[in-house]
C-alpha cells in the first residue's frame, strides 16, 4: 500500500506544476507580440487569477 502524501509533497507537485504553466507562458510569449494580443493576454490573466491578497490566518502558522 503506498504511503498518503504529505502536505509538503502536496505543495511541491503543486510548485512544479506552476513552473510548467509559467515555462509554456514564457515559450509564447517569446516571439513579438501585438498590442491587441498583449491586451488579450492581459484580459486572460486577470480573470484566471484574481488579484486578491492570500494569506494564512495567523492561527496556522506554527513554530
Amino acid at each position: 500500500m503506498a504511503t498518503p502524501r504529505t502536505r509538503l509533497d502536496r505543495v511541491r507537485a503543486s510548485a512544479g506544476i506552476v513552473r510548467l504553466a509559467l515555462q509554456q507562458i514564457e515559450d509564447e510569449l517569446a516571439d513579438d507580440i501585438t498590442t491587441q494580443e498583449l491586451a488579450q493576454i492581459l484580459r486572460v490573466e486577470r480573470h484566471v487569477i484574481p488579484h486578491q491578497q492570500h494569506q494564512l490566518p495567523r492561527s496556522n502558522l506554527r513554530a
